[in-house]
């Protein structure tokens, strides 16, 4: 994720030229398509951690999701590549939360 020093930036994913982002949400957007069509609904908070690297180390899921969603989404999460936040010109890990929603 791009971030500034400024706790207001938003943070955006690192290889939207790449293509991984939009493999991420595609294969979000099929496979809850595939559970929306047998009528799995519902949503959920991902607490993510990047490291310096900007790999994900940790994503948590707050609230109960079907298993089907939970592993969509902690699949994308993992699988993106991202910017490591900065401060003073260095790498260092962050923590971010994302609303999901299924419906």
């Amino acid at each position: 994720l791009n971030m500034k020093n400024d706790s207001t930036a938003k943070a955006t994913p690192a290889d939207r030229n790449a293509g991984r982002l939009e493999h991420g949400l595609g294969t979000i957007a099929q496979e809850a398509e595939e559970a929306v069509e047998q009528g799995i609904t519902g949503s959920m908070t991902a607490e993510i951690t990047i490291g310096t690297d900007g790999v994900a180390s940790n994503v948590k899921i707050d609230g109960d999701p079907h298993p089907l969603l939970k592993k969509t989404v902690c699949d994308c999460l993992y699988g993106i590549k991202y910017v490591p936040a900065k401060w003073n010109g260095k790498a260092i890990p962050f923590v971010f939360t994302l609303p999901v929603f299924f419906n």
